[in-house]
């Protein structure tokens, strides 16, 4: 589910929607859910959390996001 935490962050789509997803998947089914600021509630009932830090990036250097790129 790319960017599904600025959907929940942005209030498109309810946490308890989300975390009940989570919580009624098939036991072997892998799910990944992407974006920034995961609730807490997520995080706890998450197997795998990441964060990706930039150590080198287009925008450094005036580029601003492409249509097609990162969006």
């Amino acid at each position: 589910m790319d960017e599904i935490m600025a959907a929940v962050n942005y209030g498109l789509l309810p946490l308890e929607e989300v975390v009940e997803i989570v919580k009624i998947k098939p036991q072997k089914l892998e799910l990944v859910l992407t974006g920034r600021d995961a609730p807490s509630k997520l995080i706890e009932l998450a197997d795998y959390v990441s964060e990706i830090t930039a150590r080198k990036h287009p925008m450094e250097k005036g580029i601003m996001a492409r249509e097609g790129i990162e969006y």
